[in-house]
């Protein structure tokens, strides 16, 4: 994903979850094909994706917070991405 930093635990704060939240709001896939070296950008994460890798950094912050890793637990920073309707535009009997 984007830039990169380093941080320990203790130094996590709600601008570095935002910047990941942000990052992965961004990211598109790569796909890189076997003949030669030729690489294709694929479509952006959809917002299910999204919530799926969210809600595993979360419950990696859980246990860091349950084993005393961290003094306050920062689960509530990270907010999950509003998912996407389905449209059904007909009703059954039409």
């Amino acid at each position: 994903m984007g830039s990169s930093i380093e941080i320990t635990l203790k130094d996590l704060r709600p601008k570095h979850c935002d910047r990941f939240i942000n990052d992965l709001k961004k990211y598109r896939w790569h796909r890189t094909l076997p003949i030669g070296v030729q690489e294709i950008e694929g479509r952006p994460l959809s917002p299910r994706r999204q919530n799926i890798i969210l809600l595993r950094v979360r419950q990696v912050l859980d246990l860091a917070f349950e084993r005393g890793y961290l003094d306050k637990n920062p689960h509530t920073w990270i907010t999950l991405q509003e998912e996407l309707r389905e449209i059904d535009p007909l009703s059954v009997e039409e």
